[in-house]
């Protein structure tokens, strides 16, 4: 089952994939363990492996066990792992950005307050008709008020202004005004950015 986990399936998917329609009090164990966690997409449904570890190990080292016990790793790591780990490691930034939050709020770093960070999936109809998909990696939220809005970029170029208007035209859609604006950036900002009133977090930041 965990292979098909950070595809963000529903409950349905994650039945067809391992062949039982009965599932629901495996989810609620891995849930309550902490191993995964539900969260919503457009009002749907899914689940989400909490662990980078655990999710790496499923995704890239168990499906390759005896490959790797025949003496084969580097090879094994050079063609199927490599070129995807900076993706995975984007995921475990999101939910390093996600624990500095929840340490720094309420104080000088971060004033503001959420007592709720959840990822943020939704589809919206557009003034021409097409569907847009709006999705957001840190929505802050205190009760139903959504207080920040957060976007994280493992990257090592600088994070820059069409990035950040790119970012910031997504906050029309959501339910609120004038949310407080939070980029994380492992390669730091450009000077245009900086000059915006948002909370710009760099990793040399995050760990000082």
């Amino acid at each position: 089952m965990p292979e098909s986990l950070p595809q963000k399936p529903p409950k349905s998917q994650i039945s067809s994939d391992v062949g039982n329609t009965d599932i629901a009090y495996y989810l609620k164990t891995l849930v309550a363990a902490g191993l995964l966690e539900k969260r919503l997409s457009g009002g749907r449904p899914y689940y989400q492996l909490t662990d980078g570890m655990v999710e790496f190990w499923f995704k890239y080292v168990d499906r390759a066990a005896s490959f790797i016990n025949a003496g084969r790793g580097e090879v094994y790591y050079q063609r199927r792992v490599r070129p995807h780990l900076h993706d995975h490691m984007g995921k475990c930034f999101e939910e390093m950005a996600r624990q500095y939050l929840f340490t720094t709020m309420g104080t000088e770093r971060t004033p503001f307050l959420a007592t709720e960070i959840v990822e943020y999936q939704n589809t919206f109809k557009t003034e021409s008709g097409k569907l847009k998909q709006v999705g957001i990696d840190l929505l802050g939220r205190d009760g139903k008020k959504i207080v920040f809005a957060g976007e994280c970029k493992f990257r090592n170029q600088e994070f820059d202004e069409g990035q950040y208007k790119s970012f910031t035209d997504k906050l029309s859609y959501l339910p609120c005004t004038n949310p407080h604006v939070v980029v994380f950036s492992l390669g730091g900002f450009t000077t245009e950015v900086r000059n915006h009133d948002a909370t710009l977090v760099n990793m040399e930041d995050m760990y000082s």
